[in-house]
């Protein structure tokens, strides 16, 4: 087991050396070339945003994002910058103007520039517009539609991934403008590295679509864009119709056939197999399902939840089957289905009715779809959802060999480093899971015990989240038992002297008792509601005590509650001297008896 966590161990960090020594040697290499920029051979435009910025910002509404430069982040190229789109969900549109419109008259057309997208993207798009030479043109107040000669960049959306190239093309003879589209774009990585996006269009009239510095697509101009640039030589006439008695049917319903006599639509698809029979074993009378007899009720069980139900297994006595036996089915032989007559061959047909060809009034002979119109400047038009995404060296050459070149020395260590960093990262993940999986699989008992060790206090405290509610229940019964027998005894009504007294000394009695088995119940009572049960029972014999003294007083005092119900004392009441009245005095009333009040304590608050 050691051994297999050295020959681990080792292998990460070789992965972290490997990464560490393309870092040193990219750097080693830089080192060589001083203090001295990349130079661009044969370039007719190149921007590597050092310096002060001067691309000129859309004035329209539309685009609130506004593109800065930025230092870009590396340890083995210094002093390096690139334009960057800050701020997600945003229109960006920036342009520069070129020195002199560039055509490709009977010349090679190479575009390339780097980008790298920080955030990664889900929706929007990194693509530039080569704009259409124009003297009405002004970069301030760049658009949508305005024209462009050249679409070309990477482009992603949900299911759209691909690097767009798209010619804005006008037919030379109709003077229309149409956009070639190239099929089968391919698609770009959604990392967050640098990548080179190259375009070179030959006067041979091929192009190929460089990403990385690799040929991801390559072909004929006149072979691989929708529309083709060559307009057919003759098309559908737009004004030919089918005439109302074409037939287009080739078959029809034989008019002849009839239905046979022995047709049974109404027959079944599956009927019973009337020559299965029951297996031997099958026992009619007994469940397939029956209660685990092992099962034993949880002891956390709450009974609040219902009944406990032991789960069910499969019967042991149904080796062949149990229960009611169904025979199984099979396809109906005599089965037909709807009847319909055979189909034959329409004597009406006239075969599939398609418009009449006419020339084609913008044909003409497309010889170089290569030589574009002139491009003027170059600017970006986007929308996207991301943010930090960064554009960089940006040029057009005639050479694709010099743009490989230079592309070598700017955006080769970017990528190398860039590429190392992601490599290294992904090997400390993979360190992190795998570390834990190797070290599971050697020492199971030490990882269970540490899993055990986890997961034990979480299921404490559910359990005790559980029980907590019912414990607060009974506490809260118990409460209330105790507080209706205090009202039930402080609400007694003494009708004659003797029989107060005994009455008195049976309820408190019975009252000791109550409180005795309340406390073997209900462990859980707080203790400090002993003494607010004691102070509700110090009104209630203090009241006795009054009336003990002062018989005949007593017996108007229930009439007097009668009409102002007693509400709860918060203290012991005051006793006072009861003064002495005769018999004579008093007016002949019968004693009134006091009614208990319903809803327990809440109700006497009331």
């Amino acid at each position: 087991h050691g051994g297999n966590r050295i020959f681990y161990f080792a292998k990460a960090e070789v992965m972290r050396i490997e990464a560490l020594l393309v870092l040193v040697c990219v750097a080693f290499c830089n080192a060589q070339d001083g203090d001295s920029k990349p130079v661009c051979k044969n370039c007719l435009f190149l921007e590597t945003f050092e310096g002060e910025f001067s691309w000129v910002q859309s004035s329209n509404d539309k685009y609130t994002g506004k593109a800065d430069v930025v230092a870009r982040e590396s340890e083995v190229v210094s002093d390096d910058h690139a334009v960057r789109l800050p701020t997600s969900h945003r229109h960006y549109g920036f342009s520069k103007l070129l020195s002199k419109p560039i055509d490709n008259v009977k010349n090679t057309f190479v575009v390339q520039y780097e980008v790298r997208i920080l955030d990664r993207l889900d929706c929007g798009g990194a693509y530039m517009k080569l704009l259409t030479a124009s003297n009405t043109f002004v970069p301030n107040d760049l658009r949508d539609d305005s024209p462009y000669t050249i679409m070309f960049g990477p482009d992603k959306c949900g299911s759209t991934n691909k690097i767009h190239l798209i010619f804005r093309h006008q037919n030379k003879k109709t003077g229309a403008i149409e956009e070639k589209h190239l099929r089968g774009a391919p698609t770009f990585p959604a990392d967050r590295v640098s990548h080179l996006f190259t375009l070179a269009v030959k006067s041979d009239n091929t192009y190929e679509l460089l990403l990385d510095g690799e040929v991801k697509k390559s072909g004929s101009l006149f072979d691989d864009f929708d529309p083709p640039f060559q307009p057919p030589k003759t098309i559908a006439d737009p004004e030919d119709s089918k005439p109302s008695d074409w037939v287009d049917e080739a078959k029809i319903p034989d008019p002849t056939a009839t239905k046979p006599d022995d047709w049974d639509e109404d027959a079944p698809l599956m009927i019973d197999d009337l020559d299965a029979v029951k297996p031997s074993g099958w026992i009619d009378d007994e469940p397939e399902l029956i209660p685990d007899p092992s099962a034993e009720k949880p002891e956390d069980w709450d009974e609040d939840d219902g009944d406990f139900e032991p789960p069910l297994i499969r019967n042991p006595k149904c080796t062949v089957g149990c229960g009611f036996w169904k025979r199984p089915t099979k396809r109906n032989p005599d089965y037909k289905g709807k009847w319909s007559a055979p189909l034959i061959d329409n004597p009406a047909y006239k075969g599939k009715w398609e418009p009449r060809r006419i020339d084609n009034p913008a044909y003409y002979e497309e010889t170089s779809p290569a030589q574009f119109d002139p491009i003027g400047a170059i600017a970006f038009e986007l929308w996207t959802t991301n943010k930090d995404i960064l554009f960089d060296n940006i040029l057009i050459s005639r050479d694709l060999a010099s743009a490989k070149d230079f592309a070598e020395k700017t955006w080769r260590p970017h990528h190398t480093e860039e590429k190392a960093v992601e490599k290294a990262k992904a090997a400390d993940d993979e360190d992190v899971v795998s570390t834990v999986l190797k070290f599971a699989e050697q020492n199971p008992g030490l990882m269970f015990a540490l899993v055990a060790l986890f997961l034990l206090p979480i299921l404490y405290f559910c359990r005790s989240s559980r029980s907590q509610p019912q414990a607060t229940r009974t506490s809260q019964a118990a409460a209330a038992a105790r507080h209706k027998k205090d009202d039930d005894a402080a609400g007694e009504d003494d009708d004659e002297g003797d029989d107060d007294d005994e009455n008195d000394e049976e309820g408190e009695e019975q009252e000791g008792d109550d409180e005795e088995e309340e406390e073997d119940a209900t462990e859980e009572i707080i203790a400090d509601e002993k003494p607010k049960a004691e102070e509700k029972k110090a009104p209630a014999k203090a009241t006795k005590q009054v009336s003990k003294s002062a018989e005949q007083p007593k017996r108007a005092e229930p009439a007097k509650k009668a009409e102002q119900p007693k509400q709860e004392p918060k203290a012991a009441p005051k006793v006072t001297e009861v003064q002495e009245v005769d018999d004579e005095d008093l007016p002949d009333m019968a004693p009134v008896k006091r009614s208990k009040p319903k809803g327990g304590r809440g109700a006497r608050k009331d």
